[in-house]
């Protein structure tokens, strides 16, 4: 594969099915297909958290190659009280 090919995106709103449909093939490759209605339930939760966190506390990015979706990225933001390490107590998850 040309590496020019390659592209990375910022998800936006517009793209939470897209995001959805990438959790939900991750999922099916972890812990198997799951039955039709916990699929239902977990894309229902799914939408419902991106539609509420995408780019406040979850930041979202996919990867492109060749004009195909191939991957994405979370990084959850959480904030707590700092300490020693980290005085402004700000962490990504990824």
């Amino acid at each position: 594969m040309d590496q020019t090919d390659i592209s990375l995106h910022q998800a936006t709103h517009s793209d939470i099915d897209l995001i959805v449909d990438m959790r939900i093939l991750f999922s099916d490759e972890l812990a198997g297909k799951q039955d039709i209605a916990a699929e239902r339930e977990m894309r229902a939760n799914l939408h419902g958290y991106y539609a509420a966190e995408l780019n406040t506390t979850c930041l979202c990015w996919y990867a492109m190659a060749a004009g195909e979706v191939v991957s994405i990225i979370n990084i959850v933001l959480r904030r707590q009280p700092g300490n020693i390490k980290n005085p402004s107590g700000k962490w990504g998850i990824l």
